[in-house]
């Protein structure tokens, strides 16, 4: 069948043709064809269908599955669980009349004592009696009495003094939902198995969301889901990748973004050539071509290749007055750093002070003792220099 659906705007509609319309789960095609509703609005007493033939008498003859009450004056239909609510659905107020909540439906299987309301059994003794969200006016559903006597429903889980029933989600998650803390006891939770989605500290306190597990921050309190023993074998959930070191699950969309930690790995595998791709026009490629770079990130004095190609004097030109050369690849690093203790450059150059390097023709050299006292050495072409500079005597050689 072939109709017009009109679509209405503020500034007036438009109108095309089509076929009629296949509708998805939870929708329900109107007898023209030209409109799929929710199944909720048909019978609701709204006509939504431009034909009407959402509320017409031959569709709510019977009510449908998700509005399967119908009210008193037979004007529409609505979901079992608005009848005995505490509020007039219907209209005629039959989904409220006292002979209609005699008998609780199945959805609202709970009578408050005044029998004035019906309540979902998960209600019952959830630690919350205000009536405004659907509990029992006269606060039934959570008297000492009820509570006693009432078992759980499946899911749920009876605090330590029996008052209050509880998400089985919410034991041992850290915070405390029973009045008692009984949840959050330790005797709970050395014997609580977490449930599904869910994964138990090393410590035995504490569930955490699988989610929470290999994803590079301490939620256990005893770091047990970030151990590396716990990470190596970890699966990562849904919409999450493994980076390379096997130390840390991260979200999809953080793969190839062109941001390095913080937000993705702490290897960089997330941002590998191997894994995202040659480099873009506006990215520069590190010497051992593991990685793009941004070029205004090269020469800023902060390596960001694993290689610290993008920092290299060979990259960069000379190192500037207040750096140290690094001749053995061509790397800069901060004066702060020579004679520190610490090895910066791979032949420890900076912390002995000696090396052989052919230098260009016109260098110029300023050696610096620690009393700032400077010697000027210009080096003549294809000469050779070979200084020891202990650090004990010298502070760094560094380009004039």
């Amino acid at each position: 069948m072939v109709s017009f659906v009109e679509c209405f705007f503020s500034a007036g509609y438009v109108r095309h043709q089509s076929s009629a319309l296949d509708c998805t789960e939870g929708r329900w095609r109107c007898a023209d064809g030209s409109q799929c509703i929710y199944d909720v609005w048909v019978c609701d007493g709204v006509t939504n269908c431009a034909d009407g033939s959402d509320e017409s008498d031959e569709t709510c003859e019977n009510c449908t599955a998700s509005q399967p009450w119908r009210c008193a004056d037979g004007s529409h239909c609505i979901q079992d669980s608005y009848v005995c609510d505490g509020h007039n659905d219907c209209g005629d107020g039959s989904d409220e009349w006292e002979e209609t909540c005699d008998n609780c439906t199945e959805t609202q299987p709970w009578k408050c004592a005044d029998g004035s309301r019906c309540i979902r059994d998960s209600q019952v003794c959830d630690g919350d009696p205000l009536w405004t969200t659907g509990r029992c006016a006269d606060g039934s559903d959570e008297w000492e009495e009820t509570c006693v006597k009432w078992n759980c429903i499946e899911g749920w889980w009876k605090c330590g003094d029996g008052l209050q029933c509880i998400s089985d989600n919410s034991v041992c998650d850290g915070n405390n939902d029973c009045a008692d803390g009984s949840d959050e006891g330790e005797e709970t939770c050395q014997d609580w198995n977490c449930t599904e989605g869910h994964w138990k500290c090393a410590n035995d306190s504490l569930c955490i969301p699988d989610l929470w597990v290999c994803d590079g921050e301490n939620d256990c309190g005893d770091g047990s889901d970030e151990w590396s023993i716990t990470c190596e074998n970890w699966i990562c959930t849904k919409g999450r990748w493994k980076c390379a070191d096997k130390s840390q699950c991260i979200p999809d969309s953080q793969k190839c973004d062109g941001n390095f930690v913080p937000g993705g790995c702490a290897d960089r595998s997330d941002e590998f050539i191997e894994l995202c791709g040659d480099c873009s026009d506006t990215q520069w490629t590190c010497a051992d071509k593991v990685l793009c770079v941004n070029k205004w990130q090269v020469c800023d004095k902060t390596p960001e290749c694993i290689d610290g190609s993008d920092e290299w004097r060979v990259t960069c030109g000379n190192c500037p007055v207040d750096a140290w050369y690094c001749p053995i690849n061509g790397n800069c690093i901060s004066q702060t750093q020579v004679c520190d203790g610490e090895e910066h450059c791979p032949d420890n150059s900076d912390e002995t002070g000696e090396y052989e390097l052919q230098l260009l023709s016109g260098a110029t050299w300023i050696l610096q003792t620690p009393l700032a006292i400077q010697f000027t050495i210009h080096i003549h072409q294809n000469d050779f220099l070979k200084e020891l500079s202990v650090c004990s005597f010298f502070f760094p050689v560094v380009w004039e």
